[in-house]
């Protein structure tokens, strides 16, 4: 499998064992969770918006097949450690006007990283094939798209563990 993580990350996520790691990287940003669902009253359910949909399908089309081999090798019946690590542009995480007289009250804008988060992990879970289910631990993280050459985007790390080290026999 791809390893994409440094020593401190590999240590972090596997209790300082070595460990092999599915880095899925995806170029472009997922739509926030207030764009991806709509309701449709009629049938009673939540379906995909039109941008939540085109996310979907770009993922499965453009950059899933850059990971078949890695895919292919999954332990489908395992359970995982899945952390995301998503890169914003300065201007949509920080206030330009904090500190400033009539400014901001806060440094940070309100953009919740987690408005992110369910449709990336559908999107995983239907494009390697393992329920979302089966993660059971996660971790999610902001960072400045200028730490990877200034292009908003997300990069997935994907580790199996065990049922053990969440206190399952």
């Amino acid at each position: 499998m791809k390893c994409g993580l440094h020593s401190f990350e590999a240590d972090h996520m596997s209790g300082g064992e070595e460990c092999p790691v599915l880095m899925i990287q995806i170029p472009f940003m997922p739509p926030s969770s207030n764009n991806c669902y709509t309701m449709v009253w009629a049938r009673r359910m939540r379906v995909l918006t039109s941008e939540a949909k085109a996310f979907k399908h770009r993922v499965i089309t453009e950059i899933v097949p850059n990971y078949l081999p890695e895919i292919s090798v999954l332990d489908k019946g395992a359970v995982y450690f899945i952390h995301y690590r998503i890169f914003f542009e300065r201007d949509d995480v920080l206030t330009k006007t904090y500190g400033q007289k009539k400014g901001a009250e806060s440094p940070y804008k309100k953009m919740d990283l987690e408005n992110r988060l369910k449709l990336l992990s559908d999107v995983v879970s239907s494009s390697i094939g393992i329920d979302d289910s089966q993660f059971f631990a996660g971790m999610q993280e902001k960072y400045s798209c200028e730490a990877v050459g200034g292009t908003p985007q997300v990069h997935i790390f994907l580790r199996k563990t065990s049922l053990q080290e969440y206190g399952f026999r």
